[in-house]
């Protein structure tokens, strides 16, 4: 059986996340989600649902509860990081208190990410695989990660955000890491 996988583009319509350096969080979580969404479709022909395809607002428990009603095997919560314009890095979280599978989907989401971000154009740090009760995790039945692609208000971050092919580039490792999550399930 082909695998459903539920991207979620954090944020949306009134609700901007970070605003940082002239960009806006929603905008850029919309904008890899729809780039990671086809590199799933095209590279590995999974159905990828969307949370939303425009900039609307939307409440958690609609999140996920449309990832609940599509019996999805995997929620992926796409987020961008901001906090004091000096803080660096990548981050992936799961629920508090995993269970085994649900924390090996997220260790394996991570690590993909880790390799992307270690790359000498980036040279992220790792910030870890970290435990939180987010309404989006806590909430969805099937294995959810959110995960948080470097900071916005962090000057060399954010050059690398603003760029069309670094966000793609983003977009091809989050495939290959959800298609390496699906593989552990």
């Amino acid at each position: 059986m082909n695998p459903i996988i539920v991207l979620d583009p954090g944020h949306g319509g009134t609700q901007t996340g970070a605003v940082a350096n002239g960009m806006r969080e929603k905008d850029l979580n919309l904008d890899i989600a729809q780039r990671t969404r086809s590199a799933l479709q095209a590279f590995y022909g999974y159905k990828a649902v969307m949370t939303r395809e425009d900039d609307r607002t939307l409440s958690l428990t609609e999140r996920y509860r449309m990832a609940n009603g599509r019996n999805a095997s995997l929620f992926v919560s796409i987020h961008c990081n901001a906090f004091d314009g000096k803080t660096r890095g990548y981050e992936t979280f799961v629920r508090r208190n995993p269970d085994a599978r649900r924390l090996l989907v997220g260790k394996t989401l991570h690590a993909r990410m880790a390799r992307f971000y270690a790359k000498d154009f980036c040279k992220a740090p790792d910030r870890g695989l970290k435990t939180q009760d987010f309404t989006v995790l806590r909430y969805t039945a099937m294995p959810a990660v959110l995960v948080e692609n470097l900071f916005m208000d962090h000057k060399v971050e954010a050059s690398l955000l603003k760029k069309e092919s670094f966000r793609i580039e983003i977009a091809k490792a989050l495939a290959v890491g959800i298609r390496e999550a699906i593989g552990v399930l």
